[in-house]
């Protein structure tokens, strides 16, 4: 593809920089977002086509929106040039093609003055479909904004009102725009982000001026005298996940689900004593309904996937190296961003279903920070695992297991790998090969990686 900056202003261009959202509606979606699953539709999957999953490339996603670009220079005066409003969410164009078709919360933190409306402006601009929830919309009138401090509770639930309609509604862009200065004042939409299986992205201007009492009083719209924005900048709340992970989407996800299930149901009917080698004895003569029982897999989990790239805990967890990271530039760089991960296989313990992903970035890798170790000691550790090695989406654990167990099991596994222990049996699959160990391992090794599209940012 040839420069997509040929036929207009090279002037122009640097100064103004927005890719605004054609106005057609995304290829199998709703006005604003993918249809919702039922809990039911996908519970006999024997017969089901796997989902493609959504990986665009640059080339595509660029093509379409040149038009787009041409008629964004003419009408917006925001420019993606400013650093103030370098984020990937504006910018990258994979990141950009991967939101339109994802539903995604946008929340905006800082006191009055800091830019955050520029920022959520920007993101109306450039995903036109988007719902902006701000409480300021309350004191508009007839084009003009009056605020009356009497009634602002009631400028937060409309705003709050605003936003449960747009999820209702399946908008795949919702944007907060109100200053968030503490923690709580956020947990509405947290909430609402995560019930409904939103990503979320909290966002934070960028600008010089954004801690600077005397600048913010004179820049703010709302007449916030230097006194109180001063108290507000001291009362600002730092907010620290619980992890940092990539995030797959609800299509995405299920697409996942379905290629686990077809891989697990031709494992058990089709590899002789699967179910035993895997559950031990007491999965002896184990159907695979039964076997999906046990992992709680027989129908479409409510949940998105993940891969974990840092584990915080809460602020009274003391895992070392948990606020070096949170604060890290790179870290906070890449907080909306989507990254492609590559699906390479899966694992099945009779302790956890896991899909074993390859980064397949140096940005993705330097992104990983996991103790990887091998917790429960099975296996001397003689070797330094190879970084990225336990990164993993887990899919289902058994009953009473916690979810981190899947990054102790892969450790395991990838250790009987590189030490070469010698496998019980290695069986040909259509989706690929199946090893399997004494202990209870089992590795499948897909034929073919599969490239997903991932939303790098945090759990809260």
């Amino acid at each position: 593809m040839g420069n997509i900056y040929s036929l207009i202003c090279r002037k122009c261009c640097k100064k103004y920089e927005v890719i605004k959202e054609p106005t057609v509606r995304d290829e199998g979606t709703s006005v604003d977002g993918i249809p919702p699953i039922p809990s039911t539709e996908y519970a006999h999957l024997e017969n089901e086509e796997v989902l493609e999953p959504s990986v665009s490339s640059s080339e595509e996603v660029l093509e379409p929106t040149v038009s787009a670009i041409v008629s964004a220079l003419s009408e917006t005066k925001i420019s993606v040039y400013e650093p103030e409003l370098d984020f990937p969410f504006l910018k990258d164009s994979n990141t950009i093609s991967y939101l339109r078709s994802s539903q995604t919360m946008f929340v905006m933190r800082g006191v009055s003055g800091s830019g955050k409306s520029t920022i959520a402006r920007a993101l109306k601009n450039l995903y036109q479909s988007a719902v902006l929830c701000s409480a300021d919309d309350y004191f508009m009138m007839g084009g003009e904004y009056k605020f009356r401090s009497d009634d602002l509770g009631s400028a937060h639930r409309y705003c709050q009102e605003k936003a449960e309609e747009a999820v209702r509604n399946q908008v795949n862009v919702i944007i907060i725009d109100n200053t968030n200065v503490k923690r709580w004042e956020m947990k509405f939409y947290m909430d609402l982000a995560r019930h409904n299986f939103y990503h979320l992205v909290i966002v934070q201007p960028k600008t010089a001026w954004r801690d600077d009492p005397k600048v913010l009083s004179s820049r703010n719209t709302h007449n916030v005298d230097e006194v109180t924005i001063r108290k507000k900048i001291k009362e600002f709340e730092d907010y620290v996940p619980f992890y940092y992970a990539w995030f797959l989407n609800k299509k995405d996800s299920l697409m996942v689900y379905k290629k686990c299930y077809k891989c697990l149901v031709e494992c058990i009917e089709s590899i002789p004593g699967f179910s035993h080698d895997v559950l031990g004895p007491g999965g002896q003569d184990c159907r695979a309904e039964e076997f999906l029982e046990y992992f709680k897999l027989k129908e479409v989990p409510n949940s998105i996937y993940h891969c974990t790239s840092k584990f915080l805990g809460g602020w009274k967890s003391g895992i070392e190296g948990r606020l070096e990271y949170h604060q890290n530039a790179d870290v906070q760089r890449a907080c909306g961003q989507s990254f492609i991960i590559s699906m390479t296989g899966l694992i099945v313990t009779s302790t956890v279903v896991a899909v074993r992903i390859k980064l397949t970035s140096r940005e993705s890798l330097d992104l990983y920070d996991k103790p990887e170790e091998n917790a429960d000691g099975r296996l001397p550790r003689n070797f330094r695992h190879l970084k990225g090695s336990s990164a993993h989406l887990t899919i289902a654990t058994a009953e009473g297991i916690p979810p981190k167990q899947s990054n102790s099991e892969l450790l395991t596994i990838v250790e009987l790998e590189t030490n070469k222990i010698k496998k019980k049996a290695s069986h040909v699959i259509s989706c690929g090969v199946a090893d399997i160990w004494n202990r209870n391992y089992c590795s499948i090794t897909f034929n073919t990686p599969l490239e997903i599209n991932a939303l790098f940012t945090g759990s809260y």
